[in-house]
């Protein structure tokens, strides 16, 4: 018995995403943060593939911002306790 083949394709996603917190009313830097994202789908059928590469790129845009928004808060977490153990 023979394997039935259907035509398929790979498809990938990569992202970067660079985000900084300022502080509007003192113009103070408060942090930055650099994130990456990456993901790949294998073998894919051809009338699947728009869906899945959307759901793709809406995953790595998530994580790269994800990752950047993490930096920061642990910067400004940073600071604060700095500011704390100061008084």
């Amino acid at each position: 018995m023979t394997a039935p083949l259907f035509p398929g394709t790979d498809v990938s996603a990569a992202s970067g995403a660079e985000i900084c917190a300022v502080d509007v009313r003192s113009g103070v830097m408060l942090g930055c943060g650099v994130g990456r994202g990456y993901d790949e789908a294998r073998f894919l059928f051809l009338w699947g593939l728009s869906g899945r590469k959307a759901d793709l790129d809406e995953r790595v845009v998530g994580q790269a911002t994800t990752d950047a928004t993490q930096q920061i808060l642990t910067q400004i977490s940073g600071r604060l306790s700095d500011d704390v153990d100061d008084r």
